[in-house]
This record gives structure tokens, sequence and C-alpha cells, in this order.
């Protein structure tokens, strides 16, 4: 949480600096354009949908954002329910170049997302004496990301994008750690709003 503070109170420090003029600032909104079974990841089995704050300085364009989930699932055998925790917290920064068409109506930018997430799973042991197997990571992800944006009313835009996705990082199963590399290409539609 105090990671996420720094993050915004840096973004808006840009904003208040007299030499770099904000040109926009919005409010974003992340929806996934593939099935939810292609989302699913070695770090979480669900996706959280983010929340964007899109900021245009000059031919800069810079785009904090946070997303989170939890899911408590409860299993009841005889007079006994155990909850198991499946909770992921994502937050990080988009830095990018963007290029406007000629109308100001599109967009094309392009640059790389850093993003941080803390994520935790519990569910059930298949050994005898039963109890929690739980699953950790703090994976860094670092995406280099092109998009386009297309505004349909001067406040109201869609936008796609495309990230690769690569992930080094250690998990934690238990008292086990394992090493995880991941890399993948993943497609993202965002809905921004501008005032």
């Amino acid at each position: 949480m105090k990671k996420l503070i720094l993050l915004l109170s840096l973004s808006y420090c840009f904003t208040q600096n007299a030499e770099l003029k904000v040109n926009k600032k919005g409010l974003g909104f992340e929806f996934h354009t593939m099935p939810q079974a292609y989302t699913i990841t070695d770090v979480s089995d669900a996706s959280g949908y983010g929340i964007f704050i899109p900021l245009e300085y000059g031919q800069f364009f810079i785009e904090p954002y946070f997303s989170r989930y939890q899911i408590i699932n409860s299993y009841k055998t005889g007079t006994t329910t155990y909850e198991y925790l499946d909770r992921s917290t994502t937050y990080g920064i988009g830095l990018f170049l963007m290029k406007m068409s000629s109308n100001n109506k599109s967009k094309l930018y392009y640059g790389l997302r850093w993003s941080k997430e803390d994520f935790i799973n519990e569910e059930p042991s298949t050994s005898s004496s039963g109890g929690k197997i739980v699953t950790e990571a703090q994976p860094t992800l670092i995406s280099p990301t092109i998009g386009v944006e297309y505004a349909f009313f001067e406040n109201f835009s869609f936008g796609g994008e495309v990230n690769f996705h690569m992930m080094d990082y250690e998990r934690t199963i238990d008292d086990d750690t394992y090493g995880v590399k991941f890399q993948a290409l993943m497609p993202r539609f965002l809905v921004r709003l501008y005032f």
C-alpha cells in the first residue's frame, strides 16, 4: 500500500511541475479481450481488472494503475468449515511516447509497463493430515507495450494494446521455493474518460 501511495504521489508531483504541462488527466478501466481461461497464468488463477490514471505531458503518456481481487472459498465437511484465500494486489506504471493522428482523434503509444504483484493462494492439502497448501509470490512484471486509442468524443475513448509480459521470480509453496520464468503476449482493451 505504501508503494501505491508513493507511485500516485510521484504522478501528482509530475502534474504540479510548471515546466511539464499536463494536457489531459483521466480515469481508465481495463477489460480483458480474451476468455478467462486464456488469461490464467502461473502467478494467479484469476485476473483482476485494472483502474488506470492516464496523464498526458506533451508527447509523453504516463499511466499509473492498480488492480486487486480477493476470493475466499469455503469448504464444509461435517461440522468443520475450511476457508481458503486467493488474493492478488497489483500496482504499476506505464511510460510511453505517443503520436497523435492529424485529426487528433487517435493516438499510437509505445513504451513499457512496470508492475509489482503481491499474490497469495491457499488450497486444501491432499495429504492425509489435511491442512492448507499456501503459495506466495511477489513477481515484478516488465511489459514492452504498444497501443492505439481512439477518441469517439473529446472526453471518452476506446483503446487496445498488446503487452509482452516478462517475469522471472521465485514463489514459495509452504516452505519450498521454486523459480519461475513466464512470458506471454497479452492483449488488453481499455476505456478512458478524460477531464
